[in-house]
């Protein structure tokens, strides 16, 4: 498609530095004599401020074309936005969450634009520099909900918050840990390649190498007054998300069946987080291939293809933990016991009755806190210490894997300027939109050069470890919201886990005794035909 008046990255910023002059009073309202797009967002007043230069910049820079962006509230977006987008005079483009898209994209509700053909036709977005754990929730069948890269694409990339772990620099100082920064396991001897390790008597935390689950533990409690009492900080480490542990090993908590059955739409889901058989990855040097699937040196075998393994093919493999014995791990870093409630140790996390939030790690009682990019701004303004980021730990023998968060730009099915439409969400999701971005220290840019480059991975500000983000973003993709088009499924047993469960009232095994039977028939309504 013709791309109309591009302009270039000094051009950019220096509209941008009088963006504010350029158009942001005039930005309500419609203008004659142009295509006039209007555009539905959210966020804070960093990155709307940045939105609305953007807009401004694309105003000043289309002769033929008006964009009126209108910021919505935040804790009814999607309410608002869903049911304008059904009503008779819907936004042109709109902030998609990843947790919505699916539902919106859906065969059933149909509101959101096929992006599909002017992606291919742009002479902006290269797909290949977009980050696949990133794109590809973004890219699904609309009826079985599928990801896959030659599904249709329902929005393109807005934002990445790729999540690590934010560490207080001073408190692991004062408990005697020395903090060794830039080095990956390349770069140190082999008695040196942890994250964390004990020698000559000294305590070395490595920024850049992921701890094992055991070199968590021996770190958290170092740095909970519990096991601990001069530790500087009240708890060692927090996490909300099992993903980084379940998907290190190949496991997770809903698997994909396919079907002949007539009841169905080609497949149904299943709630697998409670699976106890052990995960499996092929060792250096081997190939094994199952169900004409191949899998080599490293790589992960599917849940279904490991039931299918033969003794030989076992031994060509290493045996990982299964998810279960994950899952059970996670919920002990905050209660401290086994899945039966017998007591563990593994206590050096806050659970709920702590009331758990950033300010526990600003306020300097929390001293490793897992959470997205999108936390920089708060920490740059609120922390009050020397600190930084490192990557998700990863389990013994595992993978580095966790969750992202992101957001999309599409646009309406009933648009009645969708070329125009389309021209500024390319501009936005594109690289001129993203290096503006990129400045609030909000996100890591969608496009992978970007992140590759100075720009990013140099910075006067903290974080300095920005490295780990890249790596994050090359193998986190969507939370378990993001597999199909509602979260009902998940609230289903999630309200106990992250209440009674990890308060350690309740115990795993009663988890999946009083839930299990009710989560999977609410699984399988989804792909159910009407």
């Amino acid at each position: 498609m013709k791309i109309r008046n591009r302009i270039s990255a000094v051009a950019l910023s220096a509209l941008l530095a009088v963006g504010t002059l350029a158009g942001c009073a005039d930005n309500a309202g419609q203008q004659s004599g142009k295509t006039n797009i209007e555009f539905w967002g959210w966020g804070d007043d960093a990155e709307v401020q940045v939105f609305t230069q953007l807009v401004d910049t694309f105003n000043a820079t289309h002769d033929d074309i008006y964009v009126n962006f209108t910021k919505r509230p935040s804790n009814t977006y999607s309410v608002d936005a869903l049911k304008q987008l059904q009503s008779r005079r819907p936004p042109d483009v709109v902030f998609v969450g990843d947790s919505d898209i699916k539902k919106w994209g859906s065969a059933e509700l149909d509101v959101l634009e096929d992006l599909t053909s002017y992606v291919q036709q742009s002479d902006v977005i290269d797909l290949s520099d977009i980050w696949e754990g990133q794109m590809s929730r973004f890219q699904f069948d609309p009826v079985t909900f599928e990801n896959s890269a030659d599904a249709p694409v329902w929005g393109l990339p807005k934002d990445l918050g790729a999540t690590v772990i934010y560490y207080n620099k001073d408190a692991l100082e004062k408990a005697g840990i020395t903090v060794i920064e830039g080095m990956t396991a390349d770069m140190v001897p082999e008695d040196e390649a942890h994250g964390f390790y004990t020698k000559d008597g000294k305590m070395y935390f490595n920024n850049s190498i992921a701890m094992t689950q055991k070199e968590l533990v021996e770190i958290g409690k170092v740095l909970t007054q519990e096991h601990n009492p001069s530790s500087p900080t009240e708890f060692g480490y927090y996490c909300q998300w099992w993903f980084n542990f379940g998907w290190s090993v190949g496991g997770d908590d809903v698997a994909y069946f396919e079907t002949d059955d007539p009841a169905y739409n080609g497949g149904y889901y299943e709630f697998v987080l409670n699976d106890t058989n052990p995960n499996y990855r092929v060792k250096e040097g081997e190939t094994v291939t199952v169900n004409g699937n191949v899998y080599e040196e490293g790589e992960i075998l599917s849940y279904h293809d490991k039931t299918q393994l033969t003794a030989s093919q076992k031994a060509q493999c290493n045996e990982l933990a299964s998810m279960r014995e994950v899952f059970d791990f996670w919920v002990s870093l905050a209660t401290g016991k086994n899945a039966d409630g017998t007591e563990n140790g593994n206590n050096i996390s806050p659970n709920p009755n702590d009331n758990i939030d950033s300010t526990m790690f600003t306020n300097q009682r929390l001293a490793m806190y897992v959470e997205g990019r999108y936390m920089v701004p708060e920490f740059r303004r609120d922390c009050k210490f020397e600190w930084d980021v490192a990557p998700l730990p990863i389990w013994e023998g595992g993978v580095e894997s966790g969750h992202s968060g992101s957001m999309c730009i599409s646009m309406s099915k009933n648009s009645k300027n969708k070329e125009a439409a389309f021209e500024l969400i390319e501009f936005l999701s594109g690289p001129e939109g993203q290096r503006e971005l990129m400045k609030t220290g909000f996100n890591v840019p969608n496009q992978k050069s970007i992140a590759n480059s100075d720009e990013f991975l140099k910075s006067d500000l903290p974080p300095y470890n920005n490295a780990v983000f890249v790596r994050a973003a090359e193998v986190q993709r969507g939370g378990d919201w993001t597999y199909l088009p509602d979260d009902a499924w998940i609230e289903v047993w999630a309200p106990t886990l992250n209440g009674d469960v990890l308060n350690g009232v309740t115990t795993v095994d009663q988890l999946f005794s009083m839930y299990g039977q009710d989560v999977n028939e609410k699984l399988k309504d989804y792909t159910r035909k009407k």
